[in-house]
């Protein structure tokens, strides 16, 4: 059997939920779904690491130090399995400080606020039973993923769409409490979430 992990499910999903216009992918050194992204309008890619592309508007940036009045807003902000891994010194082989989820909540607030009136964020990350601290990630718990749903919805946004999906034979759509307390899959000696969840919030248009 060939190598797969979350990806199968997550792209598709992103693909369900896109609008038309433009898209701010955060974290977007290692984004596999850039020619889905470019059917929908213009992207901005932004990451503190080096990105190869000639063709869309690269920001070499942490986001936590840019702000929607030097870059704009946006349709679609996307965070595709990339907040879990933003811990405050950075990305690469650095252990998190002692509250990394405190300071991923205060990235996925600040992310909120590049969303136009009627965009959204569309999110991803692993999930299972219980909290998993692996260094350079987190692994949440739908406690978590309802903490982020509070700030959300201060921040005047709504879910449109959730969905979860565990690994079987391969990824397949699952209830809550389907989700195992393990995190990963071991396949081949490479690593792989045993669980997804991907939440559409949009910002509520006022008119």
């Amino acid at each position: 059997m060939n190598y797969f992990n979350e990806r199968i499910v997550e792209v598709p999903w992103l693909g369900r939920n896109l609008k038309l216009g433009n898209s701010l992918d955060i974290g977007s050194c290692e984004s596999s779904y850039i020619p889905l992204l470019e059917k929908y309008g213009e992207i901005t890619r932004v990451d503190f690491r080096k990105i190869e592309d000639t063709k869309n508007f690269v920001i070499l940036s942490d986001i936590r130090k840019l702000k929607p009045e030097q870059i704009g807003k946006f349709d679609n902000v996307i965070l595709l399995s990339t907040l879990e891994h933003m811990g405050p010194k950075g990305y690469f082989n650095v252990k998190f400080e002692k509250n990394p989820l405190g300071e991923q909540r205060f990235i996925f607030r600040h992310c909120l606020k590049f969303v136009k009136d009627g965009g959204s964020l569309l999110f991803s990350t692993m999930i299972s039973k219980k909290n998993f601290d692996g260094g350079w990630f987190f692994v949440y718990t739908y406690r978590e993923i309802e903490y982020l749903k509070a700030i959300s919805n201060f921040q005047n946004f709504q879910v449109l769409n959730e969905e979860l999906y565990t690994l079987k034979e391969t990824y397949e759509s699952c209830k809550l409490e389907d989700i195992p307390e393990e995190p990963f899959d071991n396949f081949q000696n490479i690593v792989r979430a045993k669980s997804v969840i991907c939440i559409n919030f949009q910002k509520k248009e006022f008119k």
